[in-house]
């Protein structure tokens, strides 16, 4: 997933820009925040050394849920149950570096309590993990520069 210059306010309580109809040049992403049994946020390196969480392209007639369950087993091999993916009210528009619309959104997900860390295996677009605070998620999310992922975490809150 591409970092991104936002463009304008986040999407927050369905304002005009609810989900756009899938176009060649509007790509639609999603992020998927992992919240441990304990109530602490998983989050994963990429190989840039940015710290993130999991996701990428939902693709055509996906839904947000299905995408962030897909993305999250291919870049870690967690495998999420649906029944324990929520999407969120937050939304970004952008333009990513490469001159491409993005729309993305965000989902929870509650890791199970059979859930364990050895259970993380990486494809190569994450190389590492980190199990922190809510604080302390936020506080690294902003150091990265990616308001997207720092504002999706912040409005569970």
């Amino acid at each position: 997933m591409e970092n991104l210059n936002l463009i304008g306010n986040n999407c927050l309580n369905g304002s005009q820009f609810e989900d756009p109809i899938s176009e060649v040049e509007v790509r639609r992403i999603v992020h998927c925040h992992l919240l441990m049994p304990t109530w602490d946020v998983l989050l994963f390196m990429k190989p840039d050394g940015y710290w993130c969480s999991p996701g990428g392209e939902i693709e055509l007639f996906e839904s947000k849920e299905g995408a962030a369950i897909r993305e999250v087993w291919e870049e870690t091999k967690i495998i999420l149950p649906h029944d324990r993916v929520f999407t969120t009210k937050h939304c970004f528009t952008g333009i990513s570096p490469k001159g491409r619309w993005v729309y993305g959104t965000s989902c929870l997900a509650f890791l199970p309590v059979s859930f364990h860390l050895d259970d993380i295996k990486f494809n190569g677009e994450l190389v590492d993990y980190k199990v922190l605070s809510f604080g302390h998620a936020l506080d690294l999310l902003s150091k990265n520069g990616l308001p997207e992922g720092r504002g999706s975490l912040a409005a569970i809150l």
